[in-house]
């Protein structure tokens, strides 16, 4: 299984809509001690992120596709800080539920 920092330097490389903004997110990850990530979608913004080695990174997302949960379960191997990866639209049901309705509305 490939590491975290194997991922996200593959993932620089690979023309997408967000590959040429890695970096950065790196580097504005590496100036804050907790993350909070909303939208994680196949996970490529979660590898810059994870790679700033923030002390707390919380990810949600409405729904983790299979890439994003392989990243989760091999950061929790290689994590010397606290991680969570949420389904997103069940939290904010949970926590918010007069927010949704009129979001979802």
């Amino acid at each position: 299984m490939k590491t975290i920092q194997q991922r996200y330097e593959e993932a620089k490389t690979i023309p997408c809509d967000i590959n040429e903004h890695l970096s950065t997110l790196m580097r504005y990850g590496q100036q804050c001690g907790s993350i909070v990530e909303l939208g994680v979608r196949d996970g490529l913004s979660t590898l810059a992120l994870l790679n700033a080695r923030p002390k707390k990174m919380r990810s949600y997302d409405i729904r983790l596709t299979e890439q994003a949960k392989d990243i989760y379960k091999q950061a929790k191997l290689e994590a010397t800080f606290h991680r969570q990866m949420h389904h997103f639209e069940y939290l904010l049901l949970t926590l918010y539920p007069k927010w949704c309705i009129c979001l979802w509305n």
